[in-house]
Order: structure tokens, then C-alpha cells, then sequence
């Protein structure tokens, strides 16, 4: 008795095995993304507050010279600094919850940045001349959820524009 298989069943099969490797490697980059961040973030609150405040400077001075937005205090660029590098924290990591449950979810991707977000202020508590400042964790917060609802826009336009081709064809 010959056993015959539809070539649609193949292809379904086929396409079901592509998306769950697809998973794994979207995972991976994001999982690789997010400690790349965790990383980069790691170092800055490393720098004495010497070293930091000469680095933001210089980073500053250059922010001015490009923009030309020279209303921006140094202090508050430090801050955007601050949301800046945990809204891409927060990208990265809803990006591998998102291909690790395959499905889109703040709170998990949120509470693990956040709980990032407040070590990295305990961790300048050991830092010479830095400290563990509330208003930062806000700060950094804040930049998770931008990141993480930033990830999920995209997944929403990219799903949207997927299923508009699918329909085209």
C-alpha cells in the first residue's frame, strides 16, 4: 500500500519548520542584542562620575556641534543618554520574549529591564563618586517601555504589511 502525501501538506510543513528555525534565530539575535546593551550599559556606570562626566562631555560637545540644539543642558543630555540606551535594552529584550513565546507581552520584557535598570543604579553605589539616584531608574524605565512598545509597533506594521501581500497574490 503506497502512502501518498500532498505536496500542499509538504509545503505547510515545510513552511511551519522555517518559521520555528526563524524563531530560534530571532531569538538569538535579540538575546545577543540585549547583552550587547546590558554590556555597553555595564560599562558606562563602571566610569567614576571623573571619567563619565568627561566622557558625556565629549559626546555632548559633539551632540551640539551636529545639531545644533545648544538649549539642551549637559544634564539633561545625560538623561536622554540614560532613556536612550534602555529603550534599546528594552527593544532588544521584548524582541526575544517575542520570538521566544511567539507572541507580544509587556509585562515579562518590562519587569526584567526594570529589574536591569535598578542593579545597574545599586551597582554605582560602588562606583567611586557615583550614586544610586531614583530619578534615574524612572528615567531608565521610562526607556525600557519606549523600547518595548517601539518593538511591538514594528511587529504590528510588519504583520499588517506581511498579510497585505499574502492578500495581493
Amino acid at each position: 500500500m503506497a502512502c501518498l502525501v500532498s505536496p500542499a501538506l509538504i509545503l505547510q510543513v515545510g513552511v511551519i519548520d522555517m518559521i520555528i528555525k526563524g524563531n530560534k534565530i530571532g531569538f538569538t539575535v535579540f538575546c545577543l542584542m540585549s547583552i550587547f546593551c546590558m554590556v555597553i550599559i555595564f560599562m558606562f556606570s563602571y566610569q567614576s562620575a571623573e571619567i563619565s562626566s568627561g566622557t558625556s562631555l565629549s559626546l555632548y560637545d559633539i551632540f551640539i556641534d551636529v545639531t545644533g540644539f545648544s538649549f539642551i543642558s549637559h544634564n539633561a543630555f545625560r538623561k536622554i543618554a540614560h532613556f536612550c540606551e534602555f529603550a534599546a535594552l528594552g527593544f532588544s529584550v521584548a524582541g526575544s520574549s517575542y520570538f521566544y513565546f511567539n507572541k507580544t507581552g509587556l509585562l515579562m520584557p518590562l519587569l526584567f529591564s526594570v529589574a536591569y535598570a535598578i542593579s545597574d543604579e545599586i551597582h554605582q553605589i560602588f562606583v567611586p563618586d557615583r550614586a544610586c539616584r531614583l530619578f534615574d531608574v524612572f528615567v531608565d524605565s521610562c526607556g525600557c517601555l519606549f523600547g518595548i512598545v517601539m518593538l511591538y509597533f514594528f511587529v504590528l506594521i510588519f504583520n499588517k504589511f506581511s498579510k497585505n501581500i499574502i492578500k495581493r497574490r
